[in-house]
């Protein structure tokens, strides 16, 4: 339990950390437009316009994957992973990243022994699933997540 605790504390901390960084560079982004347009008025409600939109963007983002196969006793099936489930975000990668799946993998190399938060939405649901799933070797099978994961 208390590894659980603190898996879900760590994964609060990273998405803080990410949301302040993205915070910082829009709030960059906006004192940039402010000196470079005459009427600073103007580009603060351009900026904020462009920052909602952003906002309304990260509510609607499609899977780029699909769960094929999750092992018994794995990793994916501690989290909590079903066959069929369409990953929409994975710690970090979401449709938006480029070479997803090569992100994915890159991710969850260097997250081994770390909680990462996966989004899935289930069949029959428009509702995202938030799921924690600590890769792992050693779990006696194949690879860290002991799921087969295909592009969408």
């Amino acid at each position: 339990m208390e590894q659980i605790e603190k898996a879900i504390h760590d994964i609060h901390a990273e998405a803080l950390a990410e949301k302040k960084k993205r915070e910082e560079e829009k709030e960059r982004k906006r004192q940039e437009e402010a000196a470079a347009n005459a009427s600073s008025s103007s580009s603060t409600s351009t900026s904020q316009q462009q920052a909602q939109d952003s906002e309304d963007k990260d509510l609607d983002l499609s899977p780029f994957a699909r769960v094929n196969s999750v092992a018994p006793d794995s990793p994916a099936k501690e989290a909590g992973l079903l066959e069929g489930d369409m990953i929409v975000v994975f710690g970090t990668v979401n449709v938006n990243t480029p070479n997803v799946l090569p992100s994915l993998g890159a991710h969850v190399q260097s997250r081994e022994n770390k909680p990462i938060l996966v989004k899935v939405r289930r069949a029959g649901s428009e509702r995202l699933q938030s799921l924690i799933l600590v890769p792992k070797q050693g779990w006696g099978g194949r690879g860290t997540l002991g799921c087969h994961i295909l592009p969408v």
